[in-house]
């Protein structure tokens, strides 16, 4: 069928000479392109997209992708060497058992992709992978590539993920600001950065047992999500998705998962993960129940040195042995410097954590050295003050009263004297 149309558009041009006053160059040129576009579309071809990724063209409009570990590849659509160059013409895309990471723009804008075929083994799909595909304007509401959530109407407010989904993409529901609720099956394993960011009327959404990853601000800028919080710490069903630290953080027995992000429970709140401006030595308590922490979970800002002591007790828990600041233990996230966790490591001999230890030079001891965390809590923060209380009541005890007020005019007498530096739940968190 593409040979037919060329060599019509090629006889049609040709017959315009008759009637047309073109130069033979001018026809000659024109007939070399069409030739070409013909040459290009039924051509096959192959090359490299990655360090263990291969990529063939069958010049049938069928793209493999074939290998293991991450696609990488240029977007540029005027070097053979890039499966881009076909774009035009890829109609379907097979991806092979083994890849693990489908990058962000992966295959956006390839105007006649129709169906795509994801392995099991992709744990990653980037933002706007497939954006700009009839692939995805043939959809409506929830859309999917294969068993995977890749993008949303914007203008939806429930959505019912079909059961054998494995994961949701980075950006996914971003901004979908109608939303409400939304139903999560039990075949779900990842939920990507930034799935459901932005997402400011959502107030239903159950994190089911089978999620094994929760990626970077997941669900950042919620602010009518229904939270709970403990201790500092701001809980999504079994999974801590914002931190305040305190000089002993301990995690509830049965957290499941760290991930990281910043979620707004209130109008005027917005807790960063892990920001902290605690200057006394600091200890993380991480259970055993914890099978997951995300990249750069824990953080604080611009070199403070006050993080002393991790304690994991789970020695299978996965943690991110990334080679830049987005690891799982830093001292300073946005740092171009290596500002990295230079405190102590508890763990069991033989663990992950002993690996992570080992991999950047932190000092490791085990678990029966670690230090006691059962005698001090920490104080009830901001985060969870205001998921508890109710505006006005300062110290949250359930009442607005004189104290509040008092409590109001000394934070002010203090910030105004210059002793003291931050929001007025921190002064009472710290009094």
């Amino acid at each position: 069928m593409k040979l037919f149309k060329v060599l019509t558009a090629i006889v049609l041009t040709a017959s315009m000479m008759q009637v047309l006053p073109v130069s033979a160059v001018e026809v000659n040129k024109t007939i070399n392109e069409q030739t070409m576009i013909l040459a290009k579309a039924n051509e096959s071809a192959s090359g490299t997209c990655g360090d263990n990724v291969t990529w063939e063209y069958d010049g049938n409009g069928t793209l493999t992708i074939s290998g293991t570990g991450e696609i990488i590849s240029s977007t540029s659509s005027s070097s053979s060497s890039s499966y881009h160059y076909y774009s035009s013409y890829i109609e379907n895309i097979k991806i092979s058992e083994g890849i693990t990471i489908i990058p962000g723009r992966a295959f956006s804008s390839f105007s006649k992709l129709t169906s795509v075929e994801i392995p099991d083994s992709v744990i990653y799909i980037g933002s706007s992978a497939f954006k700009g595909t009839p692939f995805l304007d043939n959809q409506t509401g929830v859309k999917y590539a294969g068993n995977w959530v890749i993008s949303c109407d914007t203008d939806i407010k429930t959505a019912e993920i079909k059961e054998g989904t494995k994961g949701i993409a980075n950006y996914a529901f971003y901004s979908c600001t109608y939303l409400t609720s939304v139903s999560l099956p039990n075949s779900l394993k990842i939920i990507g950065n930034s799935a459901f960011s932005g997402c400011n009327h959502l107030t239903d959404i159950s994190i089911p047992n089978s999620v094994e990853f929760i990626g970077n601000y997941a669900f950042s800028s919620c602010s009518a999500l229904n939270l709970t919080a403990q201790d500092g710490i701001t809980y999504l069903d079994d999974w801590a998705v914002s931190i305040s630290l305190g000089k002993i953080t301990k995690f509830k027995d049965g957290t499941r998962g760290i991930g990281c992000g910043d979620i707004q429970t209130h109008e005027t709140l917005s807790t960063n993960t892990a920001k902290s401006s605690i200057t006394d030595d600091m200890t993380i308590d991480i259970p055993e129940s914890v099978e997951f922490i995300n990249c750069g979970a824990f953080y604080t800002w611009h070199n403070q040195t006050n993080l002393k002591n991790i304690i994991i007790r789970n020695p299978n828990c996965q943690l991110n042995m990334s080679d830049d600041y987005s690891r799982t233990f830093c001292n300073d996230w946005y740092s171009n410097e290596e500002y990295y966790f230079t405190g102590t490591i508890y763990g069991e001999e033989g663990s992950t954590a002993q690996a992570y230890a080992e991999k950047y030079n932190i000092d490791f001891k085990p678990l029966s050295e670690a230090p006691d965390t059962q005698t001090e809590t920490q104080p009830e923060t901001k985060a969870s003050a205001s998921s508890s209380g109710s505006k006005g009541d300062i110290n949250n005890d359930g009442e607005i009263n004189a104290k509040d007020a008092a409590l109001i005019l000394v934070y002010a007498a203090e910030v105004g004297a210059g002793n003291f530096k931050g929001t007025i739940e921190e002064y009472v968190n710290s009094h």
